[in-house]
């Protein structure tokens, strides 16, 4: 469903683009705007292109993008033309590689042997016969690991957050369909999956986890494997996604190849040198504005300002310290994640309200932008530049709480962001 007309319950459509319709100012930059395009829809128009001229259409995932197209109608459009300093177009949820493919050289193999079909049996006698990746980018944070699986002569298998580690992870019982025993702080679920697979899922509780690891196990809790010729396991699939949501499965087969559909489309920024950005004439944007963000906060991004202008005037900024979250845009302002307003407004308190690796929806409503000719994301000066991952930046003349709460809703249908009032 398209962002910039979501239907209600009841009433009119709502567009995001109606905020502007009467002429007034602003900025929609949506990467998702550019989906039919990639997906080679006839008659798409292109809306995010590789160079900042804006003549090379973003026809692949994870290619740079040099121009986004401002969807406002208001040719607010953002732009970077140095080539290096580009975000990529990213919808990556698993973090593995290989995903479908326990062959390849990303999975490690301890002393197990891999046959036909996927199947997996150990190769001899003792703990820690089966296979384990160690994700990119999950080292930091909690995620969710998931294997699906099917009994191939062995009914017992652990999956583990850290290779050969005994101490995290749960087991699974592939005959029964059952969970057994779960090290402290962990939790695990079981789903049968179609032609007698399960879907075998570990929640990891802290950052030590960042491994993908199955293990053939002789009996409930014992990490010892007995060779018997070649049972085994059958492996089909594995996903480790960042945070504890239950999302869609991706396959991946290398970092610039993967089922990108099952994905947001979002721009990703390196935390170096990656930045995009518009210029106007001052005057341009509304003298009380509205500002949303859509940001998935990377656990590296510890000082942020996703939107601002000058490196002088920003309404916001996430950090560790009591400084205000919002500069040089009036004193008027109300700051909020999701809907919920902060009840101090520091950078301090607003970097506690924004989750790790899953989108929100940063807003400031009553913004004095009227004296803006910029507006940038990612780098930010020389000491910071951003990390994460910017979905959606919408600008627009200050409105109504209820129309508020529609663009908030609108947003969050979106990127499937829960409990958005």
């Amino acid at each position: 469903m398209s962002l910039v007309n979501m239907r209600p319950r009841s009433g009119p459509a709502f567009r995001l683009t109606d905020l502007f319709k009467a002429g007034q100012q602003g900025l929609l930059w949506l990467p998702e705007s550019h989906r039919a395009a990639l997906t080679g829809t006839s008659g798409a128009t292109p809306t995010l292109f590789q160079d900042s001229a804006g003549t090379s259409p973003v026809g692949a995932i994870e290619q740079p993008v040099g121009r986004v197209i401002d969807q406002s109608g208001r040719g607010n459009h953002a732009a970077q033309s140095t080539a290096p300093a580009r975000p990529k177009l990213t919808a990556r949820l698993n973090l593995l590689t290989a995903s479908e493919d326990l062959g390849s050289g990303v999975w490690t193999k301890s002393n197990a042997t891999l046959g036909a079909n996927g199947l997996i049996y150990p190769a001899s006698q003792g703990l820690y016969r089966g296979a384990y990746q160690a994700a990119v980018g999950a080292s930091v944070a909690t995620n969710r690991v998931t294997f699906r699986l099917k009994s191939a002569g062995f009914r017992w298998v652990a999956i583990l957050g850290s290779a050969g580690s005994g101490a995290s992870g749960a087991f699974f019982d592939l005959v029964a369909g059952v969970v057994g025993f779960v090290y402290p702080g962990y939790s695990a679920t079981i789903t049968p999956a179609p032609d007698g697979f399960y879907d075998c899922a570990v929640q990891s509780p802290a950052e030590i986890s960042y491994y993908a690891q199955i293990e053939l196990c002789d009996e409930n809790g014992n990490q010892t494997a007995t060779p018997n010729g070649t049972n085994g396991v059958i492996f089909q699939q594995a996903s480790m996604t960042l945070g504890s949501a239950d999302l869609p499965y991706q396959r991946v087969n290398t970092a610039t190849d993967y089922d990108w559909q099952a994905g947001r489309l979002a721009l990703n920024f390196d935390g170096l040198d990656d930045g995009i950005g518009s210029t106007f004439a001052a005057g341009t944007l509304p003298a009380n504005a509205d500002v949303y963000v859509v940001l998935k906060r990377a656990a590296s991004d510890v000082f942020g300002v996703p939107i601002y202008h000058n490196q002088a005037r920003y309404p916001f900024a996430f950090g560790v310290g009591a400084d205000p979250c919002f500069n040089g845009v009036g004193s008027g302002v109300s700051i909020g994640v999701n809907g919920a307003l902060l009840a101090t407004s520091t950078e301090q308190s607003l970097a506690s309200a924004i989750p790790f690796n899953q989108y929100s929806i940063l807003h400031a409503h009553g913004c004095a932008l009227s004296n803006w000719s910029t507006a940038d994301m990612g780098k930010y000066g020389d000491q910071y530049s951003m990390s994460s991952q910017v979905g959606a930046v919408l600008i627009c003349p200050a409105q109504p709480d209820a129309i508020r709460t529609q663009i908030r809703k609108a947003l969050a249908k979106q990127f499937g962001i829960q409990g958005v009032v």
